[in-house]
């Protein structure tokens, strides 16, 4: 599976006394409906992340993982690849673009006002 959005907090990376590694960060959805999903990255996959940073739009493919423990049932989401979409920096540019755009539309589209009085 693949999921997309924008990278809304990096975590710090946690470290286990028996050498196991994860990090994990959350990712901002690009849906109608916006969520916010807690991604696990593991064990040699964590320095992927080193890569990216807070705001990146980011498309990763992702396993769901599940389990029962004295009968409560408990679901994680892994990380097993992720890639650049945009840069946070990009993604600033392209607001301030789009937001020169509608002010550059609105300044055309509204009517001039002239002395002549239709009467």
């Amino acid at each position: 599976m693949e999921v997309s959005g924008t990278i809304k907090l990096i975590k710090e990376k946690v470290e286990f006394d028996s050498g196991f590694v994860k990090r994990a960060f959350v990712l901002t959805t690009d849906d109608k409906y916006p969520q916010d999903l807690e991604i696990e990255f593991m064990k040699e996959k964590v320095s992927e992340l080193d890569k990216f940073s807070e705001g990146d739009a980011v498309e990763v493919a992702i396993n769901l993982r599940g389990r029962e423990y004295q009968d409560k049932y408990y679901t994680n989401i892994t990380g097993w690849k992720i890639s650049l979409l945009k840069s946070a920096n990009e993604r600033t540019k392209d607001v301030e673009a789009q937001t020169e755009t509608r002010k550059n539309l609105e300044l055309e589209t509204k009517p001039e006002l002239s002395d002549d009085l239709p009467f």
